[in-house]
């Protein structure tokens, strides 16, 4: 795995090549230079898990709720009688923390270029 931009330092750090902002430019672990070509701009070769929660849009802060929004019920509804309001409730975090998730992917694959701003 390659460390962040944020974090490398040094010369053998990731960056991405001014001539061509699809490319990313590293050196391999042999010291090999390689170049690494994505269908999108990149904003960051490889940003940490702040820098990509901070890059979550609206639709994916929407689709965390949404999802939390969904679950809840569906948790209610195969719950027993006597844990009806645990499952909705358990349910109900496991959909937002999935839609925190799925939103982190996101926004991480448009940092990278991997996805469409």
């Amino acid at each position: 795995a390659m460390a962040s931009t944020s974090q490398a330092q040094g010369a053998d750090a990731p960056y991405v090549d001014p001539s061509n902002p699809r490319a990313v430019r590293y050196k391999s672990f042999t010291g090999v230079e390689q170049v690494e070509h994505r269908p999108h701009p990149v904003t960051t070769p490889y940003p940490t898990f702040s820098e990509a929660m901070s890059n979550m849009n609206t639709y994916e802060r929407a689709r965390a709720v949404f999802y939390g929004g969904v679950y809840a019920p569906f948790g209610y509804y195969v719950g027993g009688r006597s844990n009806r309001m645990a499952t909705a409730v358990t349910a109900g975090i496991l959909g937002i923390t999935g839609g925190i998730i799925h939103g982190w992917m996101s926004s991480s694959a448009r940092l990278q270029g991997y996805k469409k701003d």
